[in-house]
């Protein structure tokens, strides 16, 4: 198997230059260089997960009933706000599958939202059913088809060096840290609304 290191070097450079590029962009908007660290532990977002699963069993009814019909389907997206906290949390989840749980979810809600606006205002023209519906089976695809009963957090799941014994001793935790949190509802509540807290003082940095 041919493998082509002078283009992975040139992809890897192109990428870094568009980083760089996102970055400048975001001093000249008085931001930091990078916005703020993930800070949701990946316990707390693996029970977020459950929390929002009604909205990932939907979009799996959503996607396939917009594939099978091939027509645009509208629905009144208004009944997830009660979610909206838990996948904004979950955006920032240390977690790497979780993480993708929270973007996943805001992306295909915000889909659906705009598919029933155009369909509204008589302009079904402006979206294919069958592209709609891909969009949403590839995030549940990437999303793992399932609530995550473990995670991995982001930094060790994307290290170049595997650390398989870093990756066990933190599934370990994370065991112990969601025994505690499921016997302790009250303790998960309070913890999750500190997160909360937490991110509404530095939203403004994203």
């Amino acid at each position: 198997m041919f493998i082509d290191y002078e283009k992975i070097e040139a992809d890897i450079k192109k990428a870094d230059e568009e980083l760089e590029k996102v970055r400048q962009e975001r001093v000249a908007r008085g931001l930091p260089p990078d916005p703020p660290e993930p800070f949701v532990p990946v316990a707390h977002a693996i029970l977020l997960c459950e929390r929002v699963e009604p909205v990932f069993r939907f979009l799996v009814k959503y996607a396939k009933l917009t594939m099978d019909s091939n027509q645009l389907i509208p629905f009144d997206v208004s009944q997830f706000d009660k979610y909206q906290r838990d996948l904004i949390l979950l955006r920032h989840s240390k977690g790497f599958i979780t993480g993708f749980w929270g973007a996943g979810l805001i992306q295909c809600i915000d889909l659906i939202k705009r598919v029933t606006e155009a369909i509204n205002k008589g302009e079904i023209e402006a979206f294919d059913p069958l592209l709609v519906a891909k969009f949403i089976y590839e995030w549940i695809e990437i999303m793992g088809r399932k609530v995550p009963v473990i995670d991995t957090s982001s930094e060790l799941k994307l290290s170049l060096d595997i650390d398989y014994k870093a990756e066990d001793r933190e599934r370990e935790e994370t065991r112990a840290e969601l025994e505690r949190l499921r016997t302790d509802e009250a303790a998960f509540a309070a913890e999750v609304e500190e997160y909360w807290r937490y991110y509404e003082s530095i939203k403004h940095l994203f």
